[in-house]
């Protein structure tokens, strides 16, 4: 079993660190990844897992606040696990790390409500950049995985004008699709952060979504935004 939790060290950790669990088969890739993360100086990686079901125990026991995980893994259903890490761990952002940008794998994953796609391609320093930026609220997708996400039709949804959205509502799912988390939001706007989170669930039930992404790509399909 490839199952750990970091710690024994004597390096003092700061309680404010983002705390993240990496998830992929392969030792050598988590091996890079976490080196990459620890590099940053404010993220720290406190488990790691090499296939489904050890993810699900790393996660129960560490609740990170970003799961960075592989889709290729050994285990349950993708599907399934996501599902069932976001009710175990309430406050755990996944961001999915693949080699695979299929169509069916891009769908699955932000239908069940992760936060970021990011393709093994990218830098290094995009990887730091898209924990931060989940972590804080937002969403973070590579820009093959965009390119797909504008392309998709949501059904009903995909009838723009039909939707209701005020003046405000429209500026603020413009801002939601260029990646600005809820704070961003409230301080571009001159608005109280709590004001910013009930527009968004407003907005969200207008455009009959459910996740952050998938409000993201409504977005961009309908011309609200980057």
């Amino acid at each position: 079993m490839t199952m750990q939790a970091s710690g024994g060290q004597d390096t003092k950790i700061e309680q404010n660190n983002i705390r993240v669990v990496l998830a992929d088969d392969h030792p050598v890739v988590r091996h890079g990844i976490n080196s990459i993360l620890t590099h940053d100086g404010s993220i720290e990686v406190v488990g790691e897992a090499s296939d489904g079901y050890e993810t699900q125990v790393v996660c129960k026991d560490q609740n990170p606040d970003v799961l960075l995980l592989d889709l290729s893994m050994p285990g349950p259903k993708l599907t399934d696990l996501i599902a069932g890490i976001k009710a175990t761990c309430k406050k755990t952002k996944i961001l999915v790390l693949s080699a695979h940008d299929d169509d069916i794998y891009v769908r699955e994953v932000i239908k069940v409500g992760v936060e970021g796609y990011l393709l093994k391609e990218e830098a290094p320093d995009i990887v730091t950049k898209a924990v931060h930026s989940i972590h804080k609220g937002s969403t973070w997708f590579s820009q093959p995985i965009v390119e797909k996400l504008v392309q998709w039709q949501f059904g009903a949804k995909s009838d723009y004008d039909e939707v209701k959205l005020t003046k405000r509502e429209k500026e603020i799912l413009g801002l939601v699709a260029k990646g600005f988390d809820n704070e961003k939001i409230a301080t571009v706007l001159g608005l109280a952060e709590q004001t910013i989170r009930n527009y968004v669930s407003t907005i969200y039930e207008k455009i009959d979504v459910h996740t952050r992404a998938e409000a993201v790509v409504w977005a961009i399909e309908g011309g609200f935004g980057d």
